[in-house]
């Protein structure tokens, strides 16, 4: 299994140090694409398949509200 992630670059570094637990606890790999926010949500409109998605809440709340997200499942990123 696989899970398909795109990010603004700013949780690069905290995917890669949660990465190998989540992959040895879930058994499936992480296969992340980092940049600009804008460029994530225009590869997600353009049709690229992602299974997660790292933004801005606003831009998480326009996807949202314009159906390319499931309504509901957005989370703050949280360690606590």
């Amino acid at each position: 299994k696989q899970l398909r992630l795109m990010s603004g670059g700013a949780a690069q570094g905290l995917v890669g140090a949660l990465k190998a637990g989540f992959e040895q606890a879930h058994g499936c790999s992480i296969q992340g694409e980092f940049g600009a926010v804008g460029l994530m949500r225009d590869r997600l409109l353009a049709g690229e398949p992602s299974d997660l998605m790292i933004l801005s809440q606003t831009l998480i709340d326009q996807l949202m509200q314009q159906g390319h997200l499931v309504a509901g499942s957005a989370r703050p990123l949280d360690r606590g």
